[in-house]
């Protein structure tokens, strides 16, 4: 399947819904005290966690956007220099005032964040100095709760390519390749869907 569609490519996703939903409201900050995965480093419980963004967060997370668009090796041949002109600060709290952000925090540090509006993974990015750690699969998890299993049997992410695997490793399966345009490049993802538990 491939289709296209204008705007901007971390806001890539289908038209507005008709409706909405306070699903953020049931998405809580929260300790992360559950078991870690082998290859994280080790640290104390209380100084993770992950709350709702705020407003003087917005630099932190554009600061991580950008760094990991800057480093997509998948990226195609123009896409960088048409997207990074487009990230700023003022962006990030826009996207915060449309839909649920939440940031991973490693003490005082963002070292992550990730969005979700009603039943759509949205700019889920870590710092790449913090990847391979179980933070992204931890936000992801935090996201997931915040999707109301009564009114959506299935929760979507149109996954960049290198991400596929990530997700793969956290149960989404690949629908097909949807294209973006973005001014004047495309930006391939992969729909990804999974079951939510009833």
């Amino acid at each position: 399947m491939t289709s296209s569609r204008s705007g901007n490519a971390a806001d890539a996703r289908p038209p507005p819904r008709p409706y909405g939903l306070g699903a953020a409201a049931k998405c809580k900050r929260y300790s992360l005290t559950g078991p870690k995965s082998p290859a994280r480093k080790i640290m104390p419980a209380e100084t993770d966690a992950i709350r709702q963004f705020q407003s003087h967060d917005a630099v932190a997370c554009n600061r991580i956007v950008r760094a990991c668009l800057e480093l997509d090796p998948l990226m195609p041949p123009g896409l960088k220099e048409e997207l990074l002109p487009a990230e700023s600060p003022e962006i990030m709290c826009e996207r915060a005032n449309r839909f649920y952000v939440a940031v991973y925090l490693l003490g005082d540090t963002v070292a992550a964040l990730g969005g979700i509006e009603l039943n759509e993974i949205r700019l889920l990015f870590v710092a790449p100095e913090h990847q391979h750690q179980g933070i992204g699969g931890s936000l992801l998890k935090h996201l997931e709760t915040c999707v109301p299993p009564d009114l959506f049997g299935d929760i979507f992410v149109y996954s960049a390519p290198g991400a596929v695997g990530f997700y793969r490793s956290h149960g989404y399966q690949p629908g097909g390749e949807q294209v973006f345009v973005f001014g004047s490049c495309s930006v391939p993802t992969i729909f990804m869907t999974k079951k939510l538990a009833q």
